[in-house]
């Protein structure tokens, strides 16, 4: 929008100008004399000058922000998940989309909440790719890389209410499969804090709703994590021990 509009009134003011210093324009002054102007006025001037300014003012203040240390995590500063039943799955032949919401607590209503999630173990039928026989097999399980910086997180920013209750609105974009989706899999939330209301929201990918562990990891001084909560999506009848296999949450925050 800034280089846009400024391309356009730049180019509007040189056509104009060419236009009057080439052709003229008759205009009617006091008096009713009739006179051929050859030139934009001062005040035109200052005025395209003045809205080429005004278009520059949201992104100058955007660097500055930029610029300017995202602030330290307050030790005192803490908040946790209290429920995740609100969050429902629409499952098709290939892909599975999320909706709902999380909701949790933050002990200061000023602090800005952000939900992290990202699916941790998918587990398929065996044998994979076919029809399942009823019975678990470990291996059937994907992990995401324990570690990794290349991981990346879905994120939805919460709403805070005046007591410091948090709901967070799951991004509804679908996960697709190449054959048949997981029985069933694990997902894991991170609730964060920050200070900082750019910290998180100027990382974020709009399009698919999610941020790179190592963006995380860049401002991670600034945030302050809840203890990690594991989800389950589905619990099949064929799987009695399904439980035994929910992989471990984070020991760290970012």
């Amino acid at each position: 929008m800034t280089y846009a509009g400024t391309a356009l009134l730049i180019a509007g003011w040189v056509g104009a100008e060419f236009s009057l210093r080439r052709h003229g324009l008759e205009w009617v002054i006091t008096g009713g004399q009739r006179v051929r102007l050859r030139r934009l006025g001062t005040k035109v001037h200052l005025g395209v000058l003045g809205c080429i300014a005004l278009l520059w003012v949201p992104l100058l203040f955007r660097h500055a922000e930029r610029r300017t240390p995202i602030p330290e995590a307050k030790s005192n500063l803490w908040l946790r998940i209290s429920d995740t039943s609100g969050i429902t799955f629409q499952v098709g032949k290939n892909s599975i989309i999320p909706s709902g919401s999380v909701r949790g607590v933050v002990s200061d209503i000023r602090a800005h909440v952000y939900l992290l999630y990202r699916v941790s173990r998918e587990c398929y039928p065996e044998p994979f790719g076919g029809i399942s026989t009823g019975e678990f097999v470990q291996d059937r399980c994907r992990d995401s890389e324990a570690g990794s910086t290349e991981l990346s997180w879905r994120t939805s920013e919460a709403s805070v209410d005046a007591v410091g209750n948090w709901d967070a609105q799951i991004c509804q974009y679908p996960r697709t499969f190449p054959f048949i989706v997981p029985d069933f899999d694990y997902t894991e939330f991170v609730a964060v804090a920050t200070n900082s209301a750019s910290a998180i929201a100027e990382r974020i990918t709009q399009l698919t709703c999610s941020v790179s562990e190592k963006q995380l990891a860049d401002i991670s001084s600034s945030l302050t994590c809840s203890a990690p909560v594991i989800s389950l999506r589905a619990k099949p009848p064929g799987y009695a021990t399904w439980n035994q296999y929910a992989p471990k949450p984070r020991q760290r925050c970012f």
